[in-house]
């Protein structure tokens, strides 16, 4: 799905195992492509995860992805009743432009992103370096609460490498 396909009014929360939410969008969790977007960083490696740092160009069409990433939270904040300083935002402003947090999709220690490039030939996580761009298919299904504060992530379905 296109992201801006997706209707925000529509998210819903619901309690889920111990301190979680299931997000969902139509009763599913939601998942939908980005527009291209730039990897400064590369493949990063904390807490036995991987995770990559999206940079959000300055296109309109990347623009409007931004827009979409703060309302969803605004979403989130909403369906909680909350304050913004209650949620672990995954959108950071810097100095050279917005960066929104992304993790790549694992479970019991096996990688379930798949990694193309633009010929759908079959990459790796390691394949995706420093100062390239790709699209990639977002996946949000949980909240957590720890520590007074709520979390979540972008977790990564399918990279393509542009």
């Amino acid at each position: 799905m296109k992201f801006e396909d997706i209707d925000i009014k529509k998210i819903t929360i619901d309690k889920s195992i111990k301190n979680s939410f299931d997000i969902k969008l139509n009763n599913n969790y939601i998942d939908f492509w980005s527009p291209e977007l730039y990897v400064p960083f590369g493949l990063d490696n904390k807490f036995n995860n991987y995770f990559i740092n999206l940079k959000i160009t300055d296109s309109a069409y990347c623009k409007l992805f931004e827009y979409f990433i703060e309302r969803f939270e605004s979403k989130l904040i909403e369906l909680l009743n909350i304050s913004k300083g209650e949620l672990n935002s995954q959108l950071r402003y810097t100095d050279n432009g917005s960066i929104v947090y992304t993790k790549i999709n694992e479970k019991y220690k096996k990688i379930l992103t798949n990694v193309k490039n633009k010929s759908n030939e079959n990459l790796t996580i390691y394949n995706i370096d420093k100062d390239s761009y790709l699209k990639a298919n977002f996946y949000v299904d949980k909240l957590w609460y720890i520590n007074n504060i709520y979390y979540y992530k972008f977790k990564l379905k399918d990279i393509i490498i542009v």
